[in-house]
């Protein structure tokens, strides 16, 4: 078994990566690459683990023994679920070499947060996209909301909003995201975690730390 504090430290750190990504529905790759780079580096301690996506891009990771063993004894797997995305920003249109965007607000959050939110913009871009540029010239830039449109009928979540950003984001294009302006995860002294995105990361992080812990057992159930 692996030392409990140790690992519950290991946990930890899980949590602050990934409720630290930022994400929104339908442009979930920071997220995505996360976890296939977790996957990757438990290789080499524990070989025979997978990750099955099928054609909406559900990610499954499994241990094929496991799956094996449960389907000879007639027994279906426990998954442990989490979505990747969260209430954020999709920018559909930018202006004024990136001083300006437009953006569908995909998620439900009250009107007020809307007046004069504080946001933050982040590119959704692969790197060899950006070939050209250096980390420094693709870093987020923050912004305010200086309209926004209510949903027509009521009730939808797709609110349009105009931002206006601190300063210009030339690498801003349509498809990148925008999030709330808020802290970087922290977990108080109390164990209270306050994050921009525990719903559902923190949920993706319980599932990974699940499986991590199962993998202790001599026969892992599926």
């Amino acid at each position: 078994m692996v030392e409990d504090a140790k690992r519950r430290q290991e946990h930890r750190g899980w949590l602050v990566e990934l409720t630290s990504l930022p994400t929104a529905t339908g442009r979930e790759r920071h997220v995505i690459e996360w976890i296939r780079r977790w996957v990757d580096q438990r290789t080499d301690a524990e070989p025979n683990i997978e990750i099955v996506t099928d054609d909406a891009g559900n990610m499954l990771i499994q241990r094929p023994q496991s799956v094996s063993r449960s389907a000879d004894l007639g027994t279906g797997p426990i998954l442990f679920t989490g979505h990747l995305d969260h209430p954020a920003f999709v920018i559909d249109e930018v202006g004024d070499g990136g001083k300006t965007a437009k953006a569908r607000f995909l998620g439900g959050v009250r009107e007020p947060y809307f007046i004069n939110g504080r946001v933050t913009a982040h590119s959704m871009s692969e790197m060899s996209e950006m070939s050209e540029m250096t980390d420094g010239d693709a870093a987020p830039v923050s912004g305010t909301i200086v309209s926004h449109v209510e949903p027509d009928p009521p009730g939808r979540l797709f609110r349009v909003c105009e931002i206006e950003f601190d300063e210009p984001a030339p690498w801003l294009t349509a498809g990148d995201i925008a999030v709330w302006d808020l802290p970087e995860t922290s977990i108080g002294d109390d164990g209270l975690v306050r994050a921009r995105v525990c719903d559902d990361l923190a949920a993706v992080c319980a599932a990974l730390c699940a499986f991590d812990s199962l993998g202790d057992l001599e026969s892992p159930p599926d």
